[in-house]
């Protein structure tokens, strides 16, 4: 896209979903900004679909060694050092 005032190539600066489009703050090399309203006029954008994500429930991690068998654990190791 270019700039309607300068005519050189545009960048997007931001960029949010509004119903069934898209505002876009652009920015040209000359430091113009203006905005920009994508809509499509078939419905919504395919890939701008919000999907749900699953949840996964996970087991607890439940550690079976107690924190002494840690140290120990960890003092024989420093004892090989």
């Amino acid at each position: 896209m270019t700039c309607p005032t300068c005519q050189s190539p545009t960048r997007v600066v931001s960029c949010r979903s509004v119903g069934d489009g898209f505002i876009r703050r652009r920015r040209c090399e000359n430091d113009h900004r203006f905005n920009t309203a994508e809509v499509s006029h078939l419905g919504p954008f395919p890939w701008a679909k919000k999907t749900a994500t699953k949840t996964v429930k996970r087991p607890k991690r439940t550690h079976k060694a107690k924190p002494s068998d840690w140290l120990t654990c960890i003092n024989d190791k420093l004892a090989t050092i």
